[in-house]
């Protein structure tokens, strides 16, 4: 399993995101007049991990999340769960999560708050 899927499967299956966004979570863009709250997300980088022996088969992955919603509170409490859904777990082909940095925004344009959080994912490839 790739790890776009693995977060997104495991952000749907969490109760307490899963109650906030259902499906709601998209890769780089919103479609037009989305329902918020919604999650959009996309890989800022992600460089593998070499030794003296070679590649070690894992990559040190970045990752930012803009959890959207029409307050600032609405915004607040979605990153709450994604930080609680995401933060400090091993799954899959997770090695391990950390939320790395956290940022308060405005669109003037569609009038909606954004808290936009960004995780490395240390990843066992294959």
């Amino acid at each position: 399993m790739s790890l776009e899927t693995e977060i997104v499967q495991t952000l749907q299956n969490h109760p307490g995101m899963a109650a906030l966004v259902v499906t709601r979570i998209y890769p780089m863009l919103m479609p037009q007049n989305p329902t918020l709250p919604a999650i959009v997300y996309q890989k800022i980088s992600g460089p593998r991990s070499y030794s003296h022996s070679g590649d070690q088969n894992l990559t040190f992955t970045r990752y930012q999340f803009s959890c959207r919603a029409h307050t600032y509170a609405g915004a607040k409490a979605l990153a709450a769960q994604l930080r609680d859904c995401l933060s400090g777990r091993k799954y899959g082909v997770i090695r391990a999560s950390f939320c790395v940095n956290e940022l308060d925004d405005y669109d003037p344009i569609s009038k909606d708050f954004r808290i936009i959080v960004d995780f490395h994912f240390w990843v066992a490839e294959a």
